[in-house]
């Protein structure tokens, strides 16, 4: 994993106590906001994201992924991504 992979999955463990752990089939919604506007292909994100994910306890593993959809936004200075999690039943 590169240097800024796991910085990532370093900040992703920093959740709040009281997030919910997902053990079952989930949806995920990602809102992307990159820091500038360079062209980038959105799908190298979702490895880190759902690694980070599952390292952190949030989901107890991405295969459970059922439903992803994702869009991006504009640019915003120094980039972030908003994930909404659903339980699928």
């Amino acid at each position: 994993m590169t240097k800024q992979g796991k910085a990532y999955q370093s900040a992703v463990g920093f959740l709040p106590k009281n997030t919910k752990k997902f053990t079952g089939k989930v949806s995920l919604n990602v809102a992307i906001y990159l820091p500038d506007k360079h062209k980038r292909d959105i799908d190298n994100i979702f490895k880190a994201l759902f690694d980070s994910l599952t390292y952190a306890g949030v989901i107890a593993d991405d295969s459970l992924i059922d439903k992803l959809t994702a869009e991006k936004h504009n640019p915003i200075k120094s980039g972030k991504i908003v994930v909404t999690i659903r339980g699928l039943e």
